[in-house]
């Protein structure tokens, strides 16, 4: 069985105590806070990969509308004609509508920045926040006074800093 380095910290809020012991995670526990991240990622990724693709159609489109500025004889110097441009116009318009499609789906699928660092500081803290006032600090959480991006980033996070330090 390992050993589980804990620290017992104290940090005020609003006024108020409130007394929390930290255990360092264990291999399945950061395995876990991982995959949450990996997984965050991943459909954060995907938004990126459908603005790119909706970039390159866009960019095609507005190349072959330069295209049509020139003068016919310079099209046909370049082996191309006004109707073939159009006709390659129409499919790039339906490329960026369906490219627009699969961005808007991602995007829907994707959690904000915010929502994935929340989702991650909340499982966070429930593997590794022990003590009696855990009930109340989730209330502050559930009461929107305080998220648990904030608790870990602003008041847990320095005071374990500090904690490993003295030890």
């Amino acid at each position: 069985m390992a050993i589980l380095t804990t620290h017992e910290l104290t940090f005020e809020f609003a006024g108020k105590s409130y007394k929390v012991v930290y255990t360092e995670p264990t291999k399945a526990m950061q395995k876990e806070l991982d995959e949450i991240t990996q997984s965050n990622q991943k459909a954060m990724s995907k938004v990126l990969v459908a603005q790119g693709a909706l970039q390159s159609a866009d960019r095609a489109y507005m190349n072959n509308n330069a295209l049509l500025d020139l003068e016919d004889k310079v099209l046909k110097e370049q082996g191309v004609t006004r109707p073939e441009l159009l006709i390659e116009n129409r499919g790039y318009l339906k490329e960026i509508a369906i490219q627009k499609a699969n961005m808007d789906e991602a995007i829907k699928e994707s959690p904000t920045a915010d929502d994935a660092l929340e989702k991650y500081y909340t499982r966070r803290f429930e593997l590794l926040i022990s003590a009696t006032d855990k009930a109340e600090l989730v209330k502050l959480v559930t009461s929107k006074e305080l998220t648990y991006t904030e608790m870990f980033d602003e008041y847990l996070e320095p005071l374990v800093k500090e904690s490993k330090e003295k030890k």
